[in-house]
């Protein structure tokens, strides 16, 4: 009877640990997709705003520098004043 309880004792004890090592790996391979998803969207963000930097600078460029010599469009002020 002594060895059954030490048995099941030790099945628990078993059992108990798998269980904390089972959800300590859960925990960390969630800690390491969130980081992953994090990074993602950083570059993400970081590769938009540079795009939409560089499509300002493109325009501010075409309108206030070229487009005035190659008469594309009307004079800068002119345009401006349009607008509103």
């Amino acid at each position: 009877m002594a060895v059954a309880v030490a048995v099941a004792v030790v099945v628990a004890v078993v059992v108990a640990v798998a269980v904390v090592v089972a959800v300590a790996v859960a925990v960390v391979v969630a800690v390491a997709v969130a980081v992953v998803v994090a990074v993602v969207v950083a570059v993400v963000v970081v590769v938009v705003v540079a795009v939409a930097v560089v499509v300002v600078v493109a325009v501010v460029v075409v309108v206030v520098v070229l487009q005035p010599r190659a008469g594309w469009l009307p004079p800068y002020s002119k345009l401006v004043s349009s607008l509103f």
